[in-house]
């Protein structure tokens, strides 16, 4: 796995960082040493950020409110003839 993580590379300043100081370390030293290789030369991408801005006016009842309410009636309803079994 660390000779196809090698010969996947496309910088050849990095290929020949491994050539002569990397050949005895294993896969995840190897891939350490790339990242701290591509983070001294600027080689590594930023990391892209997305930002949601909920922009939505907000109501002044809350929107769950409704179902809340829905599930009430329902659920009485539902159990008014196990209430009058019980009686």
């Amino acid at each position: 796995m660390k000779r196809r993580f090698e010969d996947g590379l496309l910088s050849t300043e990095m290929v020949q960082l491994f050539r002569l100081h990397a050949h005895d370390l294993d896969f995840q030293a190897t891939v350490i040493k790339a990242r701290q290789f591509a983070d001294a030369t600027g080689q590594s991408k930023p990391k892209k950020r997305v930002n949601f801005i909920d922009n939505r006016p907000k109501s002044p009842v809350p929107e769950w409110e409704p179902l809340l309410q829905g599930f009430k009636d329902m659920m009485a309803e539902a159990l008014q003839p196990l209430q009058r079994a019980l009686r």
